[in-house]
């Protein structure tokens, strides 16, 4: 037919009983110790929709500096809107999500970049 490959899957899975604890505090305390104004937070399920207008643009952002391999695709853009979409699709399917993300100084700056 002509086709011809433009992306390979691939599946990661974390096996906790393999982490290096110890080795994963100590890195956060440093890690901390040199940004003392960032904080991590962590959302089990959907995030909260008051932040929804704040998260999507960064999100996007993130999803536009990813390696696609070689599809090609324009700006990917995430709106409040999209994002309840996505969620109300995992709700139905049963799915969950879970959020991880670090705030610092800077974060209105960087959100404006």
């Amino acid at each position: 037919m002509g086709a011809e490959s433009k992306s390979a899957g691939a599946e990661n899975r974390l096996q906790l009983a393999d982490v290096d604890w110890a080795m994963l505090r100590h890195g956060w305390k440093t890690a901390a110790a040199k940004s003392p104004s960032t904080r991590l937070e962590v959302y089990d399920g959907h995030l909260p929709e008051a932040m929804w207008d704040e998260y999507c643009p960064q999100f996007a952002a993130l999803l536009n500096t990813m390696p696609w391999d070689d599809l090609d695709h324009g700006d990917i853009v995430v709106t409040p809107a999209t994002l309840a979409d996505w969620y109300a699709r995992l709700d139905e399917q049963g799915g969950t999500d879970y959020t991880m993300l670090t705030r610092g100084a800077g974060w209105n700056d960087l959100r404006n970049h």
